[in-house]
C-alpha cells in the first residue's frame, strides 16, 4: 500500500549552512522516496491552499528528516 505526506527535511547547502524545507515523501511497500526540491503550497481554490498549508504545518510536528549524503535519517529536533 502506498501513501505520501509532507515532511520537514534538514539539508546543508554547498557552503555548509543548514536549512529546513518541506518535501513530499512517498511510501510504497518497503520503498521510501522524496522530492529532490522543496515544495511550495498551492491549490486550485483557496480552500485547497488552506488544506495544503495545514498539512505542511502538521509536518513540523513530526521528527525532522536529515539528508546525510545518500542516506536519510529521522531525528527529533
Amino acid at each position: 500500500m502506498s501513501h505520501w505526506n509532507h515532511r520537514v527535511m534538514k539539508k546543508t547547502d554547498s557552503r555548509g549552512n543548514a536549512y529546513y524545507a518541506i518535501h513530499e515523501f512517498f511510501y510504497d511497500d518497503d520503498k521510501l522516496s522524496w522530492t529532490m526540491d522543496a515544495v511550495a503550497p498551492l491549490g486550485e481554490t483557496l480552500d485547497e491552499l488552506k488544506e495544503e498549508l495545514d498539512m505542511m504545518l502538521k509536518a513540523c510536528d513530526k521528527p525532522v528528516m536529515v539528508e546525510d549524503g545518500i542516506t536519510l535519517k529521522e531525528v527529533l529536533h
